[in-house]
C-alpha cells in the first residue's frame, strides 16, 4: 500500500530548491529517546470498531464529513475523490469527480465542512486549487448527490489554507499559514472579509513564515461556531478560541511539548524543516456541542518511519479545555470525523486496507 506524506503542499518548495538547513530556531524541546508518546496517567478506553467503508477504488482515505444520512469521504489518492457513502446501509451513494483542474474536478481534497446553511451539503476544498465545490445531496440526507461545479470559487488572495469550515450564511472560516494571525473569513467570492487571531509565537531568529508553518495546526468549530479550537500538528498543544479568534482556553492536554524544527533557506525564501527526532501532535480534530476529539500521534519521525502521520490515540476535551477521556482506536488512522451527536466517530484508515472505520462511543463517553 502507497505512503502519502499529508502535508503535500510542503513537499515542491522543500524538493526543489537547495540551501542552508541548518536548525536556526527551535520552537520548544520534545520529550527524547522515547519514540511514541503512549503512556498516561488517566484511563485509556480500547474501543472496537468495524469496518464501514472500504472499495476496490478507494486509494487513500482522507477527510470527511457527516451530511445526515450520509459519510462523504474524500480520498487522496484513487482516481474519484469522492465517496458519498450512506450510514445507515454502508452502501454508495455516489461516486463524485475526476482529477484535474477543471470544473467538478479535483487534484486533492484536504478538507471537507458541512454546510450550516444546508445540512445536506459540504463543501469540498482543494488545496492544490484553493477552491472550495459544493457536494449536493438529496434533502433526504442519501440517495443522490451531484458536484455543483457552478457554484465552485477560488480563494483570493492565494495564501496556503489547511482546514476550512462553514460558518453560514454564506461564509467561512479557515486555519492558514500567515504571518500575522490563524484563521481567514471569507465568502463565496472567495473574497477575504478579516483575519482572526493571534500570529504564531515569537521565536528569535525564526521568520515569520516557518514559525507560521511550525504551528498549523487540526482545525474545527463548534456547531453553534461560538467557540474554535486549534491542536498543534507539531506539537502537544491546543488552544480554544472565541469566535472572534481570540484564546480563550489552553487546553489541558496529556503530553505538552513544542514544536522543534529548522528553517531551511531556499530560492523562494525560508522553510520548515523537519529532523528525525520532530514528534508528531494532533493529527486532525472533530467536535460536538459537548466534547472536542482530537486524533494524536505522539510519534518520532525516527521511530516511525513513514508513519508518523498516523495515530490511535483519541484525546477527548471538553469545551472549557479539560481532558474527558483518552480512546485507543482499533486502528490507526490519519482522519475522524463524529456525527451530530457526537455519539460515532468516523476514521481514516489505510490498514490492512483502505477503508473508514466506525466507533460508538456511548459507552466509553458515559465512563468518564
Amino acid at each position: 500500500m502507497p505512503t502519502i506524506v499529508r502535508n503535500l503542499a510542503a513537499l515542491p518548495l522543500i524538493l526543489c530548491c537547495g540551501g542552508d538547513t541548518s536548525p536556526r530556531g527551535q520552537g520548544g524541546e520534545a520529550p527524547q529517546n522515547i519514540p511514541i508518546l503512549d503512556e498516561y496517567s488517566v484511563q485509556v478506553t480500547g474501543l472496537l470498531g468495524r469496518t464501514f467503508f472500504t472499495h476496490p477504488g478507494l486509494g487513500f482515505p482522507g477527510s470527511l464529513a457527516v451530511a445526515g444520512r450520509a459519510l462523504v469521504v474524500a480520498d487522496e489518492l484513487g482516481d474519484t475523490p469522492l465517496f458519498v457513502v450512506d450510514r445507515a446501509t454502508r452502501a454508495i451513494i455516489s461516486r463524485l469527480g475526476r482529477r484535474g483542474d477543471g470544473p467538478g474536478e479535483f487534484r486533492t481534497v484536504w478538507s471537507l465542512t458541512t454546510s450550516r446553511d444546508r445540512p445536506s451539503e459540504v463543501w469540498a476544498f482543494d488545496a492544490g486549487l484553493l477552491r472550495l465545490t459544493p457536494i449536493r445531496l438529496s434533502d433526504a440526507g442519501g440517495d443522490t448527490a451531484s458536484v455543483q461545479a457552478e457554484r465552485s470559487f477560488q480563494l483570493t488572495p492565494k495564501v496556503q489554507v489547511l482546514q476550512v469550515a462553514s460558518l453560514g450564511s454564506g461564509r467561512f472560516i479557515a486555519h492558514a499559514l500567515l504571518p500575522d494571525g490563524q484563521f481567514l473569513v471569507f465568502d463565496t467570492t472567495g473574497r477575504v472579509l478579516e483575519k482572526l487571531g493571534p500570529p504564531p509565537p515569537e521565536i528569535e531568529g525564526v521568520p515569520a513564515v516557518v514559525r507560521a508553518q511550525a504551528y498549523r495546526g487540526a482545525f474545527t468549530l463548534k456547531p453553534d461556531a461560538s467557540r474554535m479550537a486549534l491542536a498543534l500538528r507539531h506539537g502537544g498543544q491546543a488552544t480554544i478560541f472565541d469566535s472572534s479568534g481570540q484564546p480563550v482556553q489552553v487546553v489541558q492536554t496529556p503530553f505538552r511539548f513544542s514544536p522543534k524544527f529548522g528553517v531551511k533557506d531556499t530560492r523562494a525564501g525560508p522553510w520548515l524543516t523537519l529532523g528525525a527526532d520532530t514528534r508528531m501532535g494532533y493529527l486532525a480534530i472533530a467536535s460536538s456541542t459537548n466534547f472536542l476529539f482530537a486524533l494524536f500521534s505522539g510519534r518520532t519521525i525516527a521511530g516511525f518511519p513513514r508513519r508518523e502521520y498516523y495515530g490511535d490515540y483519541v484525546h477527548v476535551f471538553t469545551w472549557d479545555g479539560k481532558l474527558h477521556a483518552v480512546l485507543k482506536l482499533q486502528a490507526e488512522a490519519v482522519d475522524i470525523a463524529v456525527d451530530e451527536t457526537g455519539t460515532v466517530l468516523y476514521a481514516s484508515a489505510t490498514d490492512p486496507e483502505p477503508s473508514v472505520y466506525e466507533y460508538f462511543l456511548d459507552a466509553a463517553l458515559r465512563k468518564n
